[in-house]
């Protein structure tokens, strides 16, 4: 509700792309907040509104397609982004993690 041209949106999604993540990229565009996507396929719909994207791969020797490497870029970016937002970053992260605990998110 608070998105800026200030703000930066990271989205992860991957085949088949949930519909929440396609409209988290139109609403974040719409805010003027960079969106920054991360998926498995240029098919994925909320690349027309991403700033930047980011294709990373998914196969794996399993059955089951791997999230990890796309996880990695994920947490890599993040953890660069709070180490340059400092104090006022740490605090909304620790308010954030409260608010998780208290609904049983982990």
């Amino acid at each position: 509700a608070n998105l800026s041209e200030d703000d930066v949106v990271l989205v992860l999604s991957m085949a088949p792309f949930a519909k929440r993540s396609i409209l988290a990229t139109k609403l974040a565009a719409e805010k003027k907040a960079k969106v920054i996507v991360i998926t498995d396929s240029h098919k994925f719909p909320g690349l027309a509104h991403a700033t930047e994207h980011f294709i990373v791969r998914s196969e794996s020797s399993n059955f089951f397609s791997s999230y990890l490497a796309a996880m990695a870029l994920f947490e890599t970016m993040i953890s660069m982004m709070v180490s340059l937002s400092g104090k006022k970053a740490d605090i909304a992260i620790s308010k954030m993690e409260e608010a998780n605990k208290r609904l049983e998110e982990f």
